[in-house]
């Protein structure tokens, strides 16, 4: 599912802050940010040509943030998404059971639909291939045919979905770092753990979650249109045939 210019220019700064937060709060763990010497924010920011020449390096760095951990995001979480999906364990810890059911439910009807719409060469034969390839049909389909409404109902729904897997990646990280936190306690250290945990848990159900609704809408219009269609183009037929006979 395609998004437009300005959701993910918006994801990628989303990004890009989350993972300058999650670094802030390492090195402030690790005393590295307490050994460099204060600044005076008053020196800094009373000129109105530093505030602007810091926020036009702010951006771009953070945006070049984002975009390197959205890249990563893709290749270690989302790439994985529909597999992970399949475990049923997954979907129990995540409350998402009767979501993949209902998107199931979806692909099974489309699946005959589309086939008799595609040229047997175009099909290929392994079932994730097969399964990328509905999915980027009915996209196609959605997005030609669908409202405006519809459409920006579904991406802001990947949106959320692109952002809750960056959001995995980064919390995911922080707690496989969080065990050798060594400068803080153990109570504050279990907190940490604990805390990351639901994070991690919350941010998959989301990630999950509008995965699942933003292709149940796509399916559901597609499987409408290609339904209609196909109505109309025995009424064609029948009409032909009665009309030669």
């Amino acid at each position: 599912m395609p998004v437009t210019t300005l959701n993910k220019i918006i994801h990628l700064l989303l990004t890009g802050t989350l993972v300058l937060m999650a670094l802030a709060g390492v090195l402030l763990v690790q005393g590295v940010i307490p050994s460099i010497p204060p600044l005076s924010a008053s020196a800094y920011l009373s000129s109105p040509a530093v505030v602007f020449l810091a926020t036009l390096l702010i951006v771009p760095v953070v945006l070049l943030i984002g975009l390197i951990t959205d890249g990563l995001t893709h290749i270690l979480v989302r790439r994985h998404t529909e597999a992970v999906m399949k475990h049923p364990w997954v979907l129990a810890i995540t409350f998402t059971a009767f979501d993949y059911e209902q998107y199931l439910a979806h692909d099974r009807t489309i699946q005959p639909l589309l086939d008799s719409e595609l040229d047997s060469e175009t099909m290929v034969e392994t079932p994730a291939a097969r399964g990328r390839l509905r999915r980027s049909f009915a996209t196609g389909i959605f997005l030609k045919t669908a409202n405006k409404d519809a459409i920006d109902w579904a991406i802001q729904h990947y949106s959320m979905y692109l952002f809750a897997t960056s959001g995995v990646l980064v919390v995911f990280a922080i707690l496989l770092w969080a065990p050798f936190a060594t400068r803080l306690a153990w109570p504050a250290r279990t907190a940490l753990i604990a805390g990351d945990a639901l994070a991690l848990w919350v941010l998959a159900h989301s990630s999950i979650e509008k995965y699942l609704y933003t292709y149940e809408v796509t399916y559901r219009h597609a499987i409408l249109v290609l339904k209609e269609g196909s109505r109309v183009a025995k009424e064609q037929l029948s009409s032909a045939a009665g009309q030669t006979g």
